[in-house]
């Protein structure tokens, strides 16, 4: 009995398709990553401006949501995310800061600054890190992202079973 071969030649591979999918993915990841900043300074009088990014490299896709400024007056939010070593403002009695280590929402706050002096040396404003808190939401839900625009780009591409 003869055995006969019949080769199975795939479709072109349309890989359009998965940088198409994958780059809404990110946009996507970093437009809720945005929201989540927002929450962090919600109740600041002075706004931080950031920036959001994504961008195809060729061999990576990158997104990122970015706070510019340098630390002022007008501009806290770095030193609140970040902390400081010293404190040079005093605060007014009635203090109670908008922000808590750990804690992505803002709150009304109370108080405020009564004087700033180089002289001063009090003990420094404690790094609320949300970034590392709004990863922790973010990262499983671009994991999710990324698996259905992988499976979704796999079935546009013509190679998806």
């Amino acid at each position: 009995m003869p055995i006969s071969f019949k080769a199975i030649i795939p479709k072109p591979f349309k890989s359009q398709a998965f940088d198409r999918e994958l780059l809404e993915a990110m946009q996507e990841t970093v437009d809720e990553a945005d929201k989540e900043f927002a929450k962090t300074y919600k109740d600041f009088n002075h706004k931080p401006k950031f920036e959001k990014d994504v961008r195809d490299t060729g061999s990576e896709i990158i997104g990122s949501v970015l706070t510019s400024g340098d630390p002022s007056k007008e501009n806290p939010y770095p030193w609140v995310q970040r902390g400081t070593k010293v404190r040079r403002a005093r605060m007014t009695p009635d203090f109670v800061s908008k922000t808590q280590p750990g804690v992505i929402s803002s709150r009304s706050g109370r108080g405020g600054v009564m004087f700033v002096s180089k002289k001063l040396n009090l003990p420094g404003i404690e790094a609320r890190n949300s970034e590392e808190e709004i990863l922790k939401i973010i990262k499983p839900r671009l994991l999710k992202k990324a698996q259905r625009a992988l499976d979704k780009a796999t079935k546009a591409s013509g190679h998806g079973i």
